[in-house]
């Protein structure tokens, strides 16, 4: 897999006064956000240099005064400008950013490696074949060191709802192989109450911006009878 390259300007903003609005359409400019966030409020659009496909395009709104974010999130989020629904959340500091590094480099480190995948001794049946699930979504694309807390803050649901396999790990050194505590498998099944517009809901979330990537989201497709009752991913692989 070839390695995305992404550059954007260095934009410093106060986390006290400011807040990250993402998956914005490429052709959102400051007016928009102003119309949606007041005309008092400042918008700064890093310029982003990326050979995505689709290059994700990100604000930083900075208000007057200090910004609760749990109450502008309830407000904005999901907001449609330019046929794209946003999301709102926090600015890390310069701590919180630290960190997140440290996470990433931490996938790249260790005496433990990624398992070969347990191979599947049933037939698996085609997709077209297997029933769709009414209340449960694909999450593919996620990033490794995600938690369920995040999916579920994200997807605006509760943790028990989501699945989240976590990536088979081998030890190096004895050869075990054993689940990570820490890295997932980059997928993940959302699950919301009964009478939902699952098919709505996957259209609402797919593409989004998380955490840095695009999500490719679609609803589960649920296993035969006869195997264990859980979702799996709707792929023919």
């Amino acid at each position: 897999m070839s390695e995305i390259v992404e550059t954007s300007t260095k934009i410093i903003v106060d986390p006290e006064t400011s807040i990250f609005v993402g998956n914005l359409s490429p052709e959102t400019n400051a007016e928009d956000l102003k119309s949606v966030f007041g005309d008092s409020v400042k918008v700064e659009i890093p310029t982003l240099q990326s050979d995505r496909t689709y290059p994700r395009i990100f604000a930083f709104v900075t208000f007057d005064d200090k910004v609760d974010v749990e109450d502008l999130r309830s407000k904005f989020d999901k907001t449609v400008i330019k046929e794209k629904s946003i999301y709102v959340t926090k600015v890390l500091t310069a701590e919180e950013q630290q960190l997140k590094k440290q996470k990433r480099r931490a996938n790249q480190r260790g005496k433990a490696i990624p398992a070969p995948p347990k191979k599947n001794k049933e037939t698996q049946l085609p997709l077209e074949q297997m029933e769709r699930s009414k209340d449960t979504l694909y999450v593919n694309n996620i990033p490794y060191h995600t938690t369920k807390a995040e999916i579920a803050t994200f997807f605006g649901t509760s943790e028990e709802s989501v699945i989240l396999p976590m990536r088979r790990m081998k030890d190096t050194t004895t050869k075990r192989v054993f689940f990570s505590r820490k890295f997932n498998r980059g997928i993940a099944f959302v699950s919301f109450p009964d009478g939902i517009d699952i098919e709505a809901k996957a259209a609402e979330f797919n593409g989004k911006n998380f955490e840095d990537r695009e999500l490719t989201v679609d609803v589960a497709a649920n296993k035969p009878a006869h195997a264990e009752p859980e979702h799996v991913q709707p792929t023919s692989e």
